[in-house]
């Protein structure tokens, strides 16, 4: 089930701390950070098993996702979509055996994506479809 952890934020003269106390990294493997070209749709990837985690620290992403059926023959079960900002204070767990597909809505957007699964085994749970096989809904 896909999961939403609210942040929190506090702010004085010294500045602002953002908080996501809900947000336990104990299942983190690896983390890396995604600045795509703004308005290139990047999609459909996707895993069996491997979680994720997005938050975005600059900008903004709409972020498609569709539960799938990763045996033959490859049916898509339901599909959501979420608006992530670096103000919505959110982070978007994705757990396994969704596709998902991204694509930023400003310039300059950059997005940390966190992973319960090491580069070797991710890449032996990485199934990636064309994304004229599941097309983008706009809107």
């Amino acid at each position: 089930m896909i999961k939403v952890y609210e942040g929190g934020s506090f702010s004085d003269n010294r500045g602002v701390v953002d908080f996501y106390n809900t947000f336990d990294l104990s299942e983190v493997k690896r983390m890396y950070t995604i600045s795509p070209t703004c308005g290139v749709i990047r999609a459909w990837q996707g895993h069996r098993i491997e979680k994720k985690w997005f938050y975005v620290v600059q900008g903004s992403f709409e972020i498609q996702l569709c539960k799938v059926n990763f045996w033959s023959p490859l049916t898509i079960e339901n599909r959501e979509k979420i608006t992530l900002s670096e103000s919505s204070n959110l982070i978007l767990e994705i757990p396994g055996g969704y596709l998902n597909g991204f694509v930023a809505l400003e310039e300059s957007s950059k997005m940390i994506v966190f992973s319960d699964y090491s580069l070797e085994d991710s890449k032996n749970d990485d199934y990636r479809i064309k994304l004229e096989n599941v097309l983008w809904e706009i809107g």
